[in-house]
């Protein structure tokens, strides 16, 4: 039984850590070996590597000299080349994903594309959340965040889309901190409006997330979500593939770009999101124990480790 929100006498539900390609293995064993917790738990040492959430690295090494090798950019898409010692140029044509390049290159800045369910936040259908038990621990956590203010709130009922969202711990400040180093990008298997709406809750002022804000997403005739099949780095971020850095939960969406990925803890607020996927074995979602993570030692924080310590080695 849980003494209250953020305290649990249960082993923590989610582990927040996260795997990363090869380049980033060193800097992500660094971050996972200090204090990182869920409810006021510290999972320091209470499981092996596996068990924690370190899942094997996916990724070629295509990158890898920037995250962790030598310093500097050693080749870029499209003939686009850039060291240490001096700017970055172009060798070959100069085609328009080229000049994308350099122009981050030149702004000293990586692309950072984010998922949102499961990787920053957490929805469900507000009928989900009518009936008992789920009604009452709804309203506890309402209870719990009065008196958090508008910037503390984590919990938020979109009215036009008749959903309930829980951010994750550490979301905003996370985003304060990956904009900049990162030009920062979204791409959801939601719709656009569903895109646009959480974009407006975790960044309402629009000052961190300044690239594409994509939800890939339809409804049919009878109003059910058709999703993508999978996910790609087109539009502003196509031929970007060699500075970019994806953050998601799910693998299997990103078939073509997994040298790109960082796979992160899902975040399983909801009772919903368990049934969503299948995760019986942990018995209960985050609501229903009356626990979330911490923001300053949570699996955002961890994963803004991982971005910092290599994230500058690229340059």
């Amino acid at each position: 039984e849980s003494s209250g929100l953020g305290e649990s006498d249960d082993e923590p539900i989610v582990s927040p850590v996260l795997s990363a390609r090869p380049s980033l293995q060193e800097a992500a064993h660094r971050v996972f070996s200090d204090d990182v917790g869920v409810g006021g738990r510290d999972t320091k040492g209470t499981a092996p590597p596996r068990e924690a959430g370190v899942t094997r690295a996916r990724a070629s090494r295509r990158i890898a000299p920037g995250w962790g090798g030598p310093r500097g950019v050693q080749r870029g898409p499209r003939g686009v080349w850039a060291d240490a010692t001096g700017p970055a140029t172009v060798t070959g044509p100069a085609t328009r994903a080229s000049r994308a390049v350099l122009k981050l290159l030149e702004r000293r800045k990586l692309a950072l594309v984010l998922d949102l369910d499961h990787t920053l936040l957490n929805s469900c259908m507000s009928t989900e959340m009518d009936e008992e038990p789920e009604a009452s621990l709804l309203k506890f956590r309402l209870d719990h965040e009065k008196g958090l203010g508008p910037e503390g709130r984590t919990l938020h009922f979109v009215e036009r889309l008749q959903i309930w969202t829980k951010l994750r711990p550490g979301v905003k400040k996370f985003l304060r901190q990956v904009a900049s180093m990162f030009e920062v990008h979204v791409i959801t298997m939601g719709t656009q409006s569903y895109a646009d709406e959480m974009r407006q809750l975790i960044d309402p002022g629009r000052q961190h997330i300044k690239g594409s804000v994509i939800g890939l997403g339809q409804m049919d005739e009878f109003g059910e979500l058709q999703p993508a099949d999978k996910k790609r780095l087109d539009g502003e971020l196509s031929g970007l593939d060699s500075i970019a850095v994806v953050l998601d939960d799910h693998v299997g969406v990103w078939p073509d770009h997994e040298e790109n990925l960082i796979e992160i803890d899902r975040y399983l607020y909801f009772p919903s999101a368990l049934k969503q996927f299948g995760v019986w074995r942990h018995g209960a979602s985050l609501l229903e124990k009356k626990v979330d993570e911490i923001a300053d030692r949570s699996t955002l924080a961890a994963a803004f480790e991982v971005l910092r310590r290599g994230g500058p080695g690229f340059f």
